[in-house]
C-alpha cells in the first residue's frame, strides 16, 4: 500500500472513531413519551342557545356543573358579566345547592349514620352577601343556621342567617382550614368537601343565642355530605374530584333595553 492509499485509511478510521466518540458522549439513550394532558376544571351545562320571549323585569335561570377532574385543591374564581345593549342594566345572582339529613345521633358512635328519608334541600347564595332558602323538605317552626364549628367536640355556635357577616366559612370555625373532611373530619365524616361552613336545619326553639339545645339533636338535619363557601368576590376552592352545581339566575331590570345580550360565565384560576 503507498504511502497516499495509508494516510486515506487512517483519516477514515479517524473520522469513525470521532463520530461515534461524539454520539456516546452526546447521551446513552433517548425515549420519547407522547402525554395528552387535559384541562384540570370542566364547566358544563346551560349554554350556546338562544332563549326568545325574554322580557324586560324577567329572569333567566341558567344551570352549570364545574368538575375538578384533578387530585388537587384548586383555587377559581366564578364570574358572570352580560353584554349587551345595556349589561349594566342586568344583575346575575350565583346560587349552590345542598342536602341536608338527620342522624342518628350517638355521642359514642361515629361517624353518625344517616336516617333514610329524610333528606331537606337547600339553596344558597355564593357569591355575595350569604343566604339560603329550603326549596324541598320544609318543616314548620325550622329555621336554617351557619354552625360555626369550634373543633375538639367543644360545642360549636348556632348563628342564625341574618347575623352571618362575611365570607363562609369565617375566622375562627375550624371547618375553615384544620378539620379536614376529605381525611375523616374530627368524628369519622368523609365528604366530597374538604372544608366549607356547616349549613343545618334546626327547631327555632332549639336555638338560645348562639347556642342549641342538644338534646334534640334528634331533630336536627345535618349537612349530608357537602360543606359550602361563600365569597363576596366569587373566590373558592376545589377538591379533589369536586362536582359544584350552581345556577346564574340573571335579572334584566325593567328599564333595560330591548337587544341581544349574552350571559357570560367563567370559571378561571386564581393566582
Amino acid at each position: 500500500m503507498n504511502k497516499k492509499k495509508l494516510l486515506l485509511v487512517a483519516f477514515a478510521v479517524m473520522m469513525v472513531l470521532s463520530v461515534g466518540t461524539a454520539a456516546l458522549l452526546a447521551y446513552y439513550g433517548n425515549i420519547t413519551t407522547t402525554v395528552d394532558v387535559e384541562q384540570a376544571i370542566v364547566l358544563s351545562g346551560d349554554g350556546d342557545e338562544t332563549i326568545d320571549g325574554v322580557v324586560a323585569c324577567s329572569t333567566v335561570t341558567r344551570n352549570h356543573i364545574a368538575t375538578n377532574g384533578s387530585s388537587v385543591e384548586i383555587p377559581v374564581g366564578i364570574s358572570t358579566i352580560v353584554l349587551g345593549p345595556s349589561g349594566d342594566e342586568a344583575i346575575t345572582a350565583h346560587k349552590g345547592t345542598l342536602k341536608l339529613t338527620q342522624k342518628v345521633v350517638n355521642f359514642e358512635v361515629t361517624p353518625w349514620a344517616i336516617v333514610p328519608d329524610t333528606e331537606v334541600d337547600v339553596e344558597y347564595v355564593m357569591i355575595g352577601e350569604f343566604d339560603a332558602v329550603v326549596t324541598s323538605g320544609a318543616r314548620t317552626g325550622y329555621e336554617l343556621i351557619y354552625y360555626k364549628d369550634l373543633g375538639d367536640m367543644i360545642p360549636g355556635e348556632a348563628i342564625k342567617l341574618v347575623d352571618v357577616a362575611g365570607d363562609l366559612p369565617t375566622s375562627g370555625d375550624k371547618n375553615l382550614d384544620e378539620i379536614d373532611y376529605c381525611a375523616g373530619g374530627d368524628r369519622g365524616e368523609t365528604y366530597k368537601t374538604c372544608h366549607g361552613a356547616k349549613i343545618w336545619y334546626v327547631p327555632t326553639n332549639a336555638i338560645s343565642g348562639t347556642a342549641l339545645d342538644w338534646s334534640m339533636a334528634d331533630e336536627f338535619y345535618f349537612e349530608k355530605e357537602e360543606l359550602v363557601q361563600n365569597s363576596a368576590v366569587g373566590n373558592f376552592v376545589m377538591y379533589p374530584g369536586e362536582v359544584l352545581d350552581f345556577s346564574t339566575e340573571t335579572t334584566f331590570h325593567c328599564e333595560s333595553m330591548a337587544g341581544t345580550y349574552d350571559i357570560e360565565t367563567t370559571v378561571d384560576l386564581v393566582e
